[in-house]
This record gives C-alpha cells, structure tokens and sequence, in this order.
C-alpha cells in the first residue's frame, strides 16, 4: 500500500528532485524494515516454540536427545536373546544332543568302573587276602575315575569362562591336569591289561595303545563336546533371571531389615542413655535440695536454741545462759 503522505508530496513537490529523492530513500528504508521483519519472524516463531513453556512443561526438541545409549543397549538384549539355540533346534537335532550329552557324562564313569575293576583282577589272585583283593579293586577303581572327574570339572569351568573371563587359568590348570591323569591311566591299563598282548609289529604296537588310551581318548572327545557343543534355553534364562530378581529383592528387603534393626537398637540404646542421664541428673537435683533442706533445719534449729537461750530469767533485766 502507498503511503498517502507520499501522494500529497508528489502532487505538491513533483518539481523538487532532493525532495523527491529523499522520499525514495525513506520509501526503500520502509521496505527493508518490512522484510528484514518477515524474514525474523519464522525464527522468532520457533525459538519461542523452543524456549516458551506449555501447559504442562517446556518445548524439548527430540532431534537434540541423545539415543544412542537406549540404542546401545537395545542392540545388547537383542544379542543376549540371539544366543539361545535351544528353542531354534529341531526335534531331532534336540534329542540327538540330549542323548549324546547323556552319554558323555555316564560312558566316562563305566569306562574308568570296569577297567578299574579288571585292573584290580589283576593285581589279585586265589591267594591274595580278602582285604588286599577289595583294596586293589577299589582303588583302581578310584583311580581311574580320576579321568572323567577332572573332564567334566575342565567342562564345567570352560563353560563359566565363557562368562567370566577371569576363569581361563583355572581351565588351563585343570586341563593340564586332566592330560597328565589321563596319560597315566592310559599306561596303567596298557601295563596290567594289555601288556600279554603280542606287540612285535606297529601295527599291534598302535592297536594295543590305542586300545589301553581308547577310555582316556572318549574322555577327551567327551570333554571337547560338553565344552564346546551347548545350547542355551531362552525359557530356563527367563526363569533364571526371574529367580535372580526375586533373589535380589529377598536379599536386599533382608538387608534392609537388618539396618532397620541395627538403626532401632543404636535409637533405643541412645534413649536409654539419655534416660539414665536424665535420672542421675534428678537424682542429684533431688540429693542437693536434700542437703540443701537439712542445713537449713540444722541452721532453724541452732537459732532457735540461742533464741531460747538468751530469754531473760527474772525481772531484774539480768540475762542467765541455759545449760546445755
């Protein structure tokens, strides 16, 4: 809209150039204002969306929030819940691992039971006393299960260092421990079992050995499989952590309790201290208006006896002192 006060001046000053000009110069000063105004105003629009407060609370931006740490942890769980297998394996696929699990852990005991059984045959005959015949079987029998012991213990740890890191020297020392065992039984059945065999050529060599190693090789397999070849259930996790939340709340409910009662017991002992303060405090008011009372008497009682004492004994205005 053109100014009405640009009008008048055209129509009264059209012959005057400087007037002319300035009012162009007003005229493209108005104009800036006017857009540099429009061009403000989307901004002045949304800085106050930002910064001015609703109903309810203040404008946050959510491209300013930081989600990577929700994002992180999400990516987390999603991983934990990918580990399970268990629930993903077929029907044959689950008994087949059930029945070779069963199978590492019973074969192992039977294996190392009969061959310390033969072993100890062995060491016996029809002289050899009863009690020498029951000790050889029962400690070869010990000795052998020394084996399967030590392979499911190495399992066992394997299986917890995939959790814990920290355990990978305990899997180490107790692998070590289940070569060293595992090689001496081998050489003991070769010895007492296998040594009558005929060895003149390797090939009887290899058999006899690899027959007197054959438990302690099924040990080894056994271990490897029961390390390596496990499957993780997503339901028996959730029952676990669940038990692990009730757990957690028992223990710290129990806790709680305890520094309830430590906090009661301190209240009631400073109570009591201050009750017995307060007492001894009585009692010494009390023991100190007693005193205070009786030299008081004690003082009434001495000043009524000179009062008496100094009354007059006869008209005369001569005074006599009682005898005491």
């Amino acid at each position: 809209m053109k100014n009405p006060f640009r009008n008048f001046v055209d129509n009264l000053a059209f012959d005057d150039p400087l007037a002319k000009a300035r009012l162009d110069m007003q005229q493209e000063q108005e104009d800036e204002a006017k857009q540099e105004r429009g061009l403000a105003a989307p901004a002045a629009v949304s800085q106050a969306l930002q910064a001015e407060p609703v109903e309810r609370g203040v404008w946050i931006d959510a491209s300013a929030i930081d989600s990577g740490d929700a994002t992180r942890r999400t990516k987390e769980f999603e991983r934990v819940v990918n580990s399970f297998d268990e629930d993903k394996e077929t029907f044959g696929h689950w008994v087949t691992h059930k029945v070779i699990s069963v199978l590492c852990y019973i074969l192992p005991a039977l294996f190392a039971i009969f061959g310390g059984w033969a072993i100890g045959d062995t060491l016996s005959n029809a002289t050899t006393p009863v009690a020498s015949v029951w000790f050889y079987h029962l400690m070869s029998v010990g000795v052998e299960l020394l084996t399967p012991i030590a392979a499911i213990m190495t399992a066992r740890k394997v299986q917890q260092a995939k959790k814990d890191r920290s355990l990978i020297w305990l899997c180490v020392i107790l692998g070590f421990a289940f070569i060293v065992i595992a090689t001496l039984n081998a050489f003991a059945q070769e010895v007492f079992l296998y040594d009558s065999l005929a060895q003149k050529t390797t090939v009887q060599v290899a058999s006899v050995w690899f027959r007197a190693a054959g438990p302690s090789i099924f040990d080894a397999i056994a271990l490897a499989y029961l390390a390596a070849a496990t499957t993780k259930s997503l339901k028996y996790f959730m029952a676990n952590q669940a038990t692990k939340a009730a757990a957690v709340g028992q223990v710290a409910q129990s806790a709680i309790q305890l520094d309830r009662a430590h906090l009661q017991a301190g209240i009631e002992r400073q109570q009591a201290l201050q009750d017995m303060q307060s007492k001894s405090r009585r009692a010494t008011t009390w023991n100190e208006i007693e005193a205070m009372q009786a030299e008081q008497m004690i003082e009434s009682a001495r000043q009524n006896m000179i009062g008496n004492g100094d009354k007059p004994s006869n008209g005369s205005g001569s005074f006599r002192r009682s005898s005491w």
